[in-house]
Protein backbone atom coordinates (compact mmCIF):
# COMPACT_ATOMS: atom_id res chain seq x y z
CA UNK A 1 0.00 0.00 0.00
CA UNK A 2 0.93 3.39 -0.79
CA UNK A 3 1.26 6.29 2.10
CA UNK A 4 0.63 9.86 1.27
CA UNK A 5 4.10 12.18 2.80
CA UNK A 6 2.52 15.17 4.86
CA UNK A 7 3.15 18.56 3.28
CA UNK A 8 2.34 20.50 6.14
CA UNK A 9 2.85 24.23 4.47
CA UNK A 10 1.44 23.45 0.81
CA UNK A 11 -1.66 21.45 2.30
CA UNK A 12 -5.26 23.30 0.75
CA UNK A 13 -7.40 24.31 3.51
CA UNK A 14 -10.03 25.79 1.46
CA UNK A 15 -11.35 26.08 -1.60
CA UNK A 16 -9.18 27.79 -4.60
CA UNK A 17 -9.78 28.54 -8.09
CA UNK A 18 -9.01 25.66 -10.76
CA UNK A 19 -5.81 26.29 -12.21
CA UNK A 20 -4.39 27.52 -8.50
CA UNK A 21 -4.77 23.60 -7.53
CA UNK A 22 -2.34 22.51 -10.62
CA UNK A 23 0.82 21.59 -8.27
CA UNK A 24 1.76 20.81 -4.72
CA UNK A 25 0.83 17.26 -5.68
CA UNK A 26 1.41 14.77 -2.56
CA UNK A 27 4.58 12.23 -2.65
CA UNK A 28 3.18 8.32 -2.18
CA UNK A 29 5.75 6.60 -0.39
CA UNK A 30 5.55 3.04 -2.09
CA UNK A 31 5.71 0.29 0.79
CA UNK A 32 5.24 -2.68 -0.49
CA UNK A 33 7.31 -2.22 -3.68
CA UNK A 34 10.64 -1.65 -1.41
CA UNK A 35 10.03 -4.89 1.12
CA UNK A 36 12.62 -7.18 -0.31
CA UNK A 37 14.69 -3.80 -0.12
CA UNK A 38 14.78 -2.62 3.62
CA UNK A 39 17.27 0.02 2.99
CA UNK A 40 15.55 2.15 0.63
CA UNK A 41 12.81 3.96 -0.07
CA UNK A 42 10.63 4.66 -3.37
CA UNK A 43 8.20 7.05 -3.74
CA UNK A 44 6.19 8.13 -6.55
CA UNK A 45 4.89 12.30 -7.18
CA UNK A 46 1.31 11.33 -7.71
CA UNK A 47 0.25 14.01 -10.86
CA UNK A 48 -2.62 12.46 -11.19
CA UNK A 49 -4.65 14.96 -8.69
CA UNK A 50 -4.07 17.98 -10.88
CA UNK A 51 -7.20 18.96 -12.13
CA UNK A 52 -6.53 17.90 -15.93
CA UNK A 53 -5.63 14.27 -14.43
CA UNK A 54 -1.46 14.69 -14.94
CA UNK A 55 1.80 16.12 -15.02
CA UNK A 56 0.79 17.79 -18.52
CA UNK A 57 -1.07 20.63 -16.22
CA UNK A 58 2.19 22.26 -14.93
CA UNK A 59 3.53 22.74 -18.41
CA UNK A 60 0.52 23.86 -20.21
CA UNK A 61 -0.41 26.31 -17.77
CA UNK A 62 3.22 28.05 -17.80
CA UNK A 63 3.21 27.90 -21.57
CA UNK A 64 -0.17 30.01 -21.75
CA UNK A 65 0.82 32.33 -18.83
CA UNK A 66 4.13 33.10 -20.87
CA UNK A 67 2.15 33.74 -24.00
CA UNK A 68 -0.16 36.01 -22.25
CA UNK A 69 3.09 38.10 -20.69
CA UNK A 70 4.89 38.11 -24.34
CA UNK A 71 1.94 39.41 -26.09
CA UNK A 72 1.62 36.32 -28.37
CA UNK A 73 -1.79 34.93 -26.91
CA UNK A 74 -4.27 37.01 -26.59
CA UNK A 75 -8.43 36.72 -26.87
CA UNK A 76 -8.45 37.21 -30.88
CA UNK A 77 -5.61 33.66 -31.32
CA UNK A 78 -6.74 30.28 -30.76
CA UNK A 79 -4.46 28.03 -28.71
CA UNK A 80 -2.57 25.85 -31.47
CA UNK A 81 -0.60 22.70 -30.94
CA UNK A 82 0.27 19.00 -31.53
CA UNK A 83 -0.59 16.56 -28.93
CA UNK A 84 -0.95 12.37 -28.10
CA UNK A 85 -3.36 13.27 -25.34
CA UNK A 86 -2.48 14.29 -21.80
CA UNK A 87 -0.75 18.61 -22.61
CA UNK A 88 -3.92 19.18 -25.18
CA UNK A 89 -6.40 18.08 -22.41
CA UNK A 90 -4.60 20.74 -20.19
CA UNK A 91 -4.79 23.36 -23.24
CA UNK A 92 -8.51 22.29 -23.52
CA UNK A 93 -9.59 22.62 -19.77
CA UNK A 94 -7.13 25.74 -19.44
CA UNK A 95 -8.81 27.60 -22.79
CA UNK A 96 -12.38 26.89 -21.51
CA UNK A 97 -11.29 28.21 -17.96
CA UNK A 98 -9.78 31.90 -19.45
CA UNK A 99 -11.83 32.04 -22.20
CA UNK A 100 -9.91 30.54 -25.27
CA UNK A 101 -10.42 28.85 -28.26
CA UNK A 102 -8.27 25.39 -28.29
CA UNK A 103 -7.57 23.67 -31.79
CA UNK A 104 -5.57 20.49 -31.43
CA UNK A 105 -3.76 18.01 -33.75
CA UNK A 106 -3.57 14.59 -32.98
CA UNK A 107 -3.18 10.93 -34.24
CA UNK A 108 -6.46 9.76 -35.42
CA UNK A 109 -5.63 6.64 -33.06
CA UNK A 110 -5.81 8.58 -30.07
CA UNK A 111 -7.71 6.82 -27.50
CA UNK A 112 -11.07 7.33 -27.41
CA UNK A 113 -11.15 8.64 -23.54
CA UNK A 114 -9.17 11.59 -24.30
CA UNK A 115 -11.07 12.68 -27.60
CA UNK A 116 -14.26 13.07 -25.56
CA UNK A 117 -12.48 14.80 -22.65
CA UNK A 118 -11.43 17.13 -25.14
CA UNK A 119 -14.51 17.07 -27.06
CA UNK A 120 -16.44 18.18 -23.22
CA UNK A 121 -13.93 21.06 -22.84
CA UNK A 122 -15.00 22.40 -26.34
CA UNK A 123 -12.01 22.12 -28.25
CA UNK A 124 -11.60 21.50 -31.86
CA UNK A 125 -9.72 17.99 -33.01
CA UNK A 126 -7.85 17.79 -36.54
CA UNK A 127 -6.66 14.00 -36.82
CA UNK A 128 -3.31 13.49 -38.75
CA UNK A 129 -2.44 10.06 -40.16
CA UNK A 130 -2.35 7.35 -37.38
CA UNK A 131 0.72 5.44 -38.51
CA UNK A 132 2.65 9.10 -38.70
CA UNK A 133 2.38 9.00 -34.77
CA UNK A 134 2.88 12.32 -32.71
CA UNK A 135 5.19 13.35 -35.79
CA UNK A 136 2.49 13.59 -38.31
CA UNK A 137 0.46 15.57 -36.02
CA UNK A 138 3.33 18.38 -35.12
CA UNK A 139 3.79 18.42 -39.53
CA UNK A 140 0.35 19.13 -39.37
CA UNK A 141 0.23 21.63 -36.56
CA UNK A 142 2.82 23.45 -38.22
CA UNK A 143 1.29 23.83 -41.53
CA UNK A 144 -2.10 24.83 -40.10
CA UNK A 145 -0.12 27.43 -38.20
CA UNK A 146 2.07 28.94 -41.50
CA UNK A 147 -1.39 29.17 -43.41
CA UNK A 148 -2.45 31.34 -40.86
CA UNK A 149 0.30 32.60 -37.91
CA UNK A 150 -2.02 35.91 -36.93
CA UNK A 151 -4.94 33.60 -36.01
CA UNK A 152 -2.87 31.39 -33.80
CA UNK A 153 -0.93 31.15 -30.40
CA UNK A 154 1.27 28.03 -31.32
CA UNK A 155 3.40 27.68 -27.61
CA UNK A 156 5.31 24.37 -29.24
CA UNK A 157 5.70 22.09 -26.51
CA UNK A 158 8.24 20.43 -27.62
CA UNK A 159 10.20 23.68 -27.77
CA UNK A 160 9.16 26.02 -25.72
CA UNK A 161 11.24 26.63 -22.49
CA UNK A 162 8.27 27.48 -20.77
CA UNK A 163 7.36 23.67 -20.46
CA UNK A 164 10.69 22.59 -18.52
CA UNK A 165 10.61 25.60 -16.50
CA UNK A 166 7.25 24.66 -14.86
CA UNK A 167 9.39 21.65 -13.45
CA UNK A 168 12.41 23.41 -12.60
CA UNK A 169 9.94 26.12 -10.63
CA UNK A 170 7.66 23.49 -9.51
CA UNK A 171 7.89 19.98 -9.88
CA UNK A 172 11.14 20.23 -8.58
CA UNK A 173 11.25 21.87 -5.61
CA UNK A 174 8.11 20.06 -4.35
CA UNK A 175 10.17 16.98 -4.39
CA UNK A 176 12.96 18.28 -2.87
CA UNK A 177 10.97 19.53 -0.27
CA UNK A 178 8.80 16.54 0.32
CA UNK A 179 12.11 14.51 0.55
CA UNK A 180 13.86 16.65 3.06
CA UNK A 181 16.83 16.95 0.09
CA UNK A 182 17.35 13.60 1.11
CA UNK A 183 16.69 12.24 -2.70
CA UNK A 184 19.60 9.97 -4.49
CA UNK A 185 17.70 9.15 -7.95
CA UNK A 186 15.14 10.36 -9.61
CA UNK A 187 13.37 8.32 -12.59
CA UNK A 188 10.93 9.26 -15.20
CA UNK A 189 9.65 8.82 -18.64
CA UNK A 190 10.34 11.24 -21.56
CA UNK A 191 7.91 12.65 -23.93
CA UNK A 192 8.84 16.45 -24.72
CA UNK A 193 11.74 15.80 -22.15
CA UNK A 194 10.26 18.68 -20.22
CA UNK A 195 9.90 17.13 -16.58
CA UNK A 196 12.65 15.16 -16.67
CA UNK A 197 14.90 18.16 -17.78
CA UNK A 198 13.15 20.54 -15.46
CA UNK A 199 13.22 18.80 -12.46
CA UNK A 200 17.70 17.26 -13.07
CA UNK A 201 17.88 20.83 -13.22
CA UNK A 202 16.35 21.38 -9.66
CA UNK A 203 17.96 18.66 -8.22
CA UNK A 204 21.65 19.26 -9.51
CA UNK A 205 21.65 22.75 -7.87
CA UNK A 206 21.11 21.27 -4.84
CA UNK A 207 24.65 20.28 -2.91
CA UNK A 208 23.52 16.44 -2.61
CA UNK A 209 22.89 15.94 -6.64
CA UNK A 210 20.66 12.79 -7.45
CA UNK A 211 21.49 10.34 -10.44
CA UNK A 212 18.90 10.54 -13.17
CA UNK A 213 17.29 8.20 -14.96
CA UNK A 214 14.54 8.09 -17.87
CA UNK A 215 12.91 6.61 -20.36
CA UNK A 216 12.26 6.70 -24.00
CA UNK A 217 10.44 3.73 -25.86
CA UNK A 218 10.70 5.48 -29.08
CA UNK A 219 14.45 5.07 -28.76
CA UNK A 220 14.42 1.36 -27.50
CA UNK A 221 11.42 -0.52 -26.57
CA UNK A 222 11.89 -0.71 -22.55
CA UNK A 223 15.00 1.35 -23.44
CA UNK A 224 16.24 3.29 -19.75
CA UNK A 225 18.97 6.35 -20.32
CA UNK A 226 21.52 6.70 -17.51
CA UNK A 227 22.73 9.78 -16.94
CA UNK A 228 24.86 11.98 -15.35
CA UNK A 229 23.89 14.81 -12.93
CA UNK A 230 22.33 18.05 -14.53
CA UNK A 231 25.20 20.47 -14.03
CA UNK A 232 26.99 18.68 -17.09
CA UNK A 233 24.04 19.86 -19.21
CA UNK A 234 22.33 23.02 -19.15
CA UNK A 235 18.71 23.20 -19.93
CA UNK A 236 19.09 25.34 -23.58
CA UNK A 237 21.22 22.38 -24.67
CA UNK A 238 19.32 19.43 -23.17
CA UNK A 239 16.24 21.01 -24.86
CA UNK A 240 17.88 21.26 -28.42
CA UNK A 241 18.36 17.51 -27.97
CA UNK A 242 15.42 15.57 -27.97
CA UNK A 243 14.60 12.54 -26.64
CA UNK A 244 15.87 10.55 -29.41
CA UNK A 245 19.15 11.80 -29.36
CA UNK A 246 19.64 11.69 -26.03
CA UNK A 247 22.85 9.05 -25.95
CA UNK A 248 24.42 12.23 -28.64
CA UNK A 249 22.85 14.97 -25.58
CA UNK A 250 24.89 12.77 -22.85
CA UNK A 251 27.81 11.26 -24.32
CA UNK A 252 28.39 8.83 -21.62
CA UNK A 253 24.76 7.67 -21.41
CA UNK A 254 24.42 3.95 -20.80
CA UNK A 255 21.44 1.83 -22.17
CA UNK A 256 19.62 -1.12 -20.25
CA UNK A 257 16.60 -3.71 -21.43
CA UNK A 258 15.73 -3.66 -18.28
CA UNK A 259 17.05 -2.63 -14.86
CA UNK A 260 18.47 -5.75 -12.68
CA UNK A 261 17.30 -5.85 -8.84
CA UNK A 262 20.53 -4.77 -7.57
CA UNK A 263 21.08 -2.21 -10.00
Amino acid sequence: MAQALPIPRLARTQAEPLLATIGNTPLLRLDQIVREFPDVEIFGKAEYFNPGGSVKDRAALNMVLDGERSGKLNPRRIILDATSGNTGIAYAMIGANRGYRVKLCLPENASEERKRILQAYGAEMVFSAADESSDGAIRLCRKLYLADPDAYFYPDQYNNPANWKAHFEGTGPEIIEQTGGTLTHFVASMGTSGTFMGVTETCGSKPRTPTAWCGDWRVRKGCWWGFPPAPTCTPPRCWRANSRRAAKARPSSRCFATAPKNT
